[in-house]
């Protein structure tokens, strides 16, 4: 087999074809940080579900950096703790509260619904970082209830 090269020329395409940005201003490299720079979410309240790493915890710090009320759902309440720590550490005059959530438990998603009606905050934003697993679907199908995971 002929093993893999690029010629300056090819580099030099694709380089350009991925560094170069679309009609809003952003390309595939943009960070939240400049996708949201300028915008304020100050009054709204979001609900983050997987805010305890990956995207939900980097969704989490812009939008409460963007003065967002952040509400982090998450099934691990000392990854979610790290979480908001290092939110507060970088924004401190974020609000940002941590609740109990698995998506994979009914009476959890139902325990979440009325601990944050109770708290009477509306809920303009909600974002929905979900891991979907076997034995999440085996779960649910347990507790009576039936998930169509999207691709």
């Amino acid at each position: 087999p002929i093993p893999f090269h690029s010629s300056e020329r090819e580099e030099k395409m694709l380089s350009w074809k991925f560094s170069r940005k679309g009609a809003t201003g952003f390309s595939w490299a943009s960070t939240a940080d400049e996708v949201t720079a300028g915008v304020t979410a100050s009054g709204l309240t979001a609900i983050v579900t997987g805010a305890s790493s990956g995207i939900g915890a980097e969704t989490a710090r812009v939008l409460a950096a963007r003065g967002a009320h952040v509400v982090m759902a998450v099934r691990n309440l000392a990854a979610g703790d790290t979480v908001r720590q290092a939110v507060l550490a970088e924004t401190p005059a974020a609000s940002v509260d941590l609740m109990e959530l698995d998506v994979s438990s009914l009476a959890s998603v139902r325990n979440f619904a009325a601990d944050f009606a109770a708290r009477g905050l509306p809920l303009n934003i909600l974002v929905y970082v979900h891991y979907y697993s076997q034995s999440c679907a085996a779960h649910l199908i347990l507790e009576g209830t039936i998930d169509h995971p999207t691709p």
